[in-house]
């Protein structure tokens, strides 16, 4: 008997602590935040943070998903978030917010590692959030704008980003935990995504514009969408996207090759003179999609003519681009000196404290392999 008055006390005292959620709340009392925009007041430095909300309240069925627009200042970032409390009812849910933005003067005042630390404080805050920057305009601007496929800009933005690699390639998306990884890691440098506004059919819509490039936390410059596809080629992130390529030089004519598959490895030699030599050897499978010229495609003399071409213009791409990050940045955005660091320590110990120098001297060498593996030619 007194056994089971023990157990039966046991249970409910069990029963108190599993009775319900205690900080649980209803759909009616969260607001959703889809995208964080960060500016900074230049007179009083308050930073100006502005947030794309998901409206719940209108019928979604009909009238599809909406978007309000809410700003609020503050000192440090944490405290501009609370002081939106002021304009809106219920605290503001970050679970579902898929980009942070932050303006270009942010990044060139150095502040990056403030932002991350933020988003990695803040219990609420995705760290898989894709990170960008704003160049053309103030970040909060972006958020204003229409989508072109979702009524939330933000959306959109994630979307462009996570499906560029597999379409254009022409930029590179990076997580906010991943860009708090990189600006520690050794021998490598950050680059984030670039956004701008655009003009389409009498609209602005929002489109990347290549890639923003770091040196420690402040922001050097930028590639152009072109040159970031030369980088994905060197550090093997292309998985599609097209090669567009003259057919002779200087010629007005062109063809296109679209990349089914690419991969690309990395291997090193250091010269009597230290001077560290880096190969690039790139490996692509393409399909032929466009050619200006009335030619045989069938010809295979014609298709490794096509190959001959397309090969001398990417390790052209490749090295001048490597070249002008080397000579106006400085910053190993390749992750040479990371390659170099985890396949010989050893070597690495001897070069990380002039890897800057090391990595503006070295000779970087493109050897790339195309073939055309489909014409994609149909006879009537």
């Amino acid at each position: 008997m007194l056994k089971r008055c023990i157990c039966l006390l046991l249970v409910l005292c069990v029963c108190t602590l599993v009775c319900g959620c205690w900080d649980y709340r209803g759909l009616n009392e969260i607001i959703y935040v889809a995208g964080i925009a960060v500016d900074k007041n230049k007179e009083s430095g308050d930073y100006i943070v502005t947030y794309e909300m998901m409206d719940i309240s209108a019928n979604i069925k009909q009238e599809g998903l909406k978007a309000k627009i809410v700003e609020s200042s503050g000192r440090t970032i944490a405290e501009a978030v609370r002081n939106a409390n002021k304009r809106v009812i219920y605290r503001m849910y970050f679970g579902h917010s898929t980009v942070l933005i932050v303006s270009e003067q942010l990044m060139l005042d150095g502040e990056i590692e403030k932002i991350l630390d933020w988003i990695l404080r803040d219990a609420d805050v995705r760290e898989t959030a894709s990170i960008v920057v704003s160049v053309g305009q103030p970040a909060g601007d972006l958020l204003r704008l229409k989508g072109l496929d979702q009524s939330v800009i933000s959306n959109e933005m994630d979307k462009i980003l996570k499906e560029d690699y597999r379409t254009a390639s022409l930029s590179y998306h990076v997580a906010a935990y991943e860009a708090f990884n990189l600006l520690s890691a050794e021998g490598m440098a950050l680059v984030l995504p670039i956004f701008h506004e655009a003009d389409n059919d009498g609209e602005k819509v929002v489109e990347t514009a290549g890639l923003a490039v770091f040196k420690d936390n402040f922001m050097v410059g930028m590639l152009s969408p072109l040159e970031t596809k030369m980088m994905l080629f060197m550090i093997d992130e292309m998985h599609g996207g097209v090669l567009t390529c003259q057919i002779s030089e200087g010629s007005s004519n062109y063809f296109t090759l679209s990349v089914a598959k690419s991969t690309t490895k990395l291997s090193y030699e250091v010269g009597e003179d230290g001077r560290v030599t880096f190969h690039v050897k790139v490996r692509i499978e393409t399909f032929l999609s466009q050619t200006d010229e009335v030619i045989d495609m069938l010809d295979k003399a014609t298709i490794k003519k096509y190959e001959t071409f397309a090969q001398i213009q990417l390790n052209k791409g490749i090295e001048e681009t490597a070249e002008r990050v080397q000579q106006e940045y400085g910053a190993d955005i390749f992750g040479f000196g990371n390659y170099i660091h985890d396949t010989d320590p050893h070597l690495w110990e001897q070069l990380k404290e002039n890897w800057e120098e090391h990595f503006r001297n070295a000779v970087i060498v493109a050897d790339t392999e195309i073939s055309i593996t489909n014409t994609e030619y149909m006879k009537s």
